[in-house]
């Protein structure tokens, strides 16, 4: 059963973050002499580390080999992994900036079960009022990203098929055609999916939310801007193992009395 931390506020609607799933950080053989984001991959582990202390910044410490993690380690973990933000789900990776860049540099692009683009703006920052990205800032680059979607990329597949042949040559090593690995992943019952049924999810994976961030992107939810998910790791770095974990902010809007 996932975990769930209800948070009160005297200021905001009642916050729930859910723990979504726990990994520890180990060595890639397979890309030993890769670039640094590809050195290292997450394996699933059950109970907690000898500190548990989930609250350093993942950017102020190293990998094994001694690279620095940054952003684009975050994008590789979770592109090789997506369990890790859809656990119980099926979901398939259609675009990561950090092997093809679209037009616009879309960090992530999942696709689910349910028939929803999850598009994935990630910051190894927190999302806060001060000492960290403004929301507004991070909001108005999610916009630009589905704007260019909706407008560039749709019908879908079809027109993502020349981006994903140059994609998975990076990515796994070899040409695939989009349509046949989506009928792989989610059965041969699979068809194109037409635009007016296909939902853009917005979704935020960062270092953490402040009050005033959750209430910002809560608000761009309720005056119906789209779906939007909030999501954010945690890093617990020991002598000569890391660990981390993937959270979700529930966006729950308080009942009127």
């Amino acid at each position: 059963m996932l975990s769930q931390i209800p948070r009160n506020t005297s200021t905001s609607p009642l916050r729930v973050d859910r723990l979504l799933s726990s990994f520890e950080i180990v060595r890639s053989q397979e890309y030993r002499r890769g670039r640094p984001h590809q050195q290292t991959r997450l394996m699933a582990f059950e109970g907690l580390p000898p500190s548990a202390s989930f609250s350093a910044k993942l950017k102020n410490f190293r990998n094994w080999n001694g690279h620095w993690y940054a952003e684009d380690h975050v994008e590789e973990w979770v592109s090789r992994s997506p369990q890790a933000l859809f656990p119980g789900r099926t979901v398939h990776v259609l675009a990561s900036q950090n092997y093809a860049h679209l037009q616009e540099k879309i960090d992530l692009l999942f696709l689910d079960d349910r028939q929803e683009l999850h598009v994935l703006e990630v910051k190894a920052e927190h999302v806060a009022s001060n000492r960290g990205v403004p929301p507004d800032q991070i909001w108005g680059q999610m916009n630009r990203y589905v704007g260019f979607l909706r407008s560039e990329r749709l019908p879908f597949p079809t027109s993502l098929e020349n981006y994903y042949s140059e994609f998975s040559t990076r990515f796994v090593g070899s040409p695939h055609e989009l349509a046949s690995d989506l009928q792989q992943t989610f059965g041969q019952a699979f068809s194109p999916v037409s635009t007016a049924s296909l939902v853009v999810r917005r979704t935020f994976l960062t270092e953490g939310y402040d009050d005033y961030a959750v209430d910002y992107f809560r608000a761009c939810q309720q005056r119906g801007d789209g779906p939007i998910r909030l999501l954010y790791y945690r890093f617990c770095p020991e002598v000569d193992r890391h660990w981390i974990q993937f959270w979700e902010v529930l966006l729950i809007v308080r009942a009127q009395k």
